[in-house]
């Protein structure tokens, strides 16, 4: 019963449906960010999945804050948690389309300021933050000062 409440709320809420939890994924902690895929999500929502050797491990849903922000929201599947695999597929998202954001307020999981200190601290990337988020860019990003001015 529990599990249809689930199902029914995703499906009246238009969550995308993680993929299928019950296969292994072997050495997730020693992929790189360089491994991973993002592949069109099949949603009616602006989605990514997350796919590691082929097989899928989770759901990046961007939300465009402007048309100019992306701002996620990464789930991933019960035996692909806890390996890094939120920061690395950050780290794949910014490398393909130049940025992203994440708003303090939105943070469900306190595990995610430390994927964004892990973000800031790497050295690859100009990173902003200020009261309402954080946001972390590709130098010599076309359209940086356009999110420059969004952080002020």
């Amino acid at each position: 019963m529990r599990n249809d409440i689930r199902i029914r709320l995703r499906e009246a809420l238009d969550i995308p449906t993680l993929p299928d939890e019950g296969g292994e994924l072997d050495n997730l902690q020693n992929v790189k960010w360089e491994d991973i895929e993002l592949v069109d999500g099949e949603g009616n929502t602006p989605e990514l999945t997350i796919k590691v050797g082929g097989n899928s491990v989770g759901i990046l849903g961007i939300k465009a804050l402007g048309g100019v922000i992306y701002q996620p929201n990464i789930a991933l599947a019960k035996n692909a948690q806890g390996a890094g695999l939120g920061f690395k597929v950050y780290q794949k998202f910014i490398s393909e389309f130049g940025h992203l954001y994440s708003g303090k307020g939105r943070r469900m999981n306190p595990k995610m300021d430390n994927i964004w200190d892990k973000l800031k601290n790497i050295g690859s990337y100009e990173c902003l933050s200020n009261e309402l988020g954080d946001l972390c860019m590709l130098p010599n990003l076309d359209g940086a000062d356009q999110l420059r001015q969004f952080m002020q």
